[in-house]
C-alpha cells in the first residue's frame, strides 16, 4: 500500500460479513484498519437513517475504495426484494462498481465454528460459491 500524503484523503473500507457470528472478527478488522489510518465503514458504525436499510448499505459501499469479505458459514439476513442476502448484496455492488475485494475465507479447522452459526438446508445451499462472478 501506498505511503499516504497529508492531504489525500484516507483510504475508506468497507467491512462486510454476516454480523452475530463474526463479531470478533469484525471488531480485529476494524480495530487494525483504525491502526493503519483508513476509514472503516462497518454496519455496526451505521446512524439510524429514514432510508431503506439496503440502499444506506449499498451507498456506504459505493463510497469505499477497498472493499473486505469475511465469509464463515452462514448466509445472513435476506432482502425481502431480492431474495438475496445482504452480505451477496454488498458484494455484488462492490465487484460492479470495481472495487477491488479481499475476501476472508473462515479456516474451521483452525477456528472451529459452532452449530448454530453454521446454516443448513436451503440458506446453506444459497451460500455456496457461483460461477458467475
Amino acid at each position: 500500500m501506498a505511503v499516504k500524503k497529508a492531504s489525500q484523503a484516507p483510504l475508506r473500507v468497507f467491512v462486510s460479513s454476516t454480523y452475530e457470528d463474526m463479531i470478533d472478527y469484525r471488531t480485529a478488522v476494524v480495530d487494525e484498519l483504525n491502526n493503519l489510518e483508513v476509514v472503516p465503514h462497518a454496519m455496526e458504525q451505521f446512524v439510524s437513517s429514514p432510508d431503506k436499510a439496503l440502499d444506506v448499505v449499498l451507498s456506504e459501499v459505493r463510497r469505499c475504495q477497498l472493499f473486505i469479505a469475511l465469509v464463515a458459514m452462514r448466509y445472513g439476513s435476506v432482502d425481502s426484494e431480492t431474495g438475496k442476502s445482504f452480505s451477496e448484496l454488498e458484494y455484488e455492488e462492490a465487484f460492479k462498481n470495481g472495487i477491488p475485494v479481499l475476501a476472508f475465507i473462515i479456516d474451521e479447522n483452525e477456528r472451529p465454528v459452532l452449530p448454530k452459526y453454521v446454516d443448513v438446508g436451503e440458506p446453506a445451499e444459497t451460500q455456496k460459491v457461483q460461477s458467475d462472478f
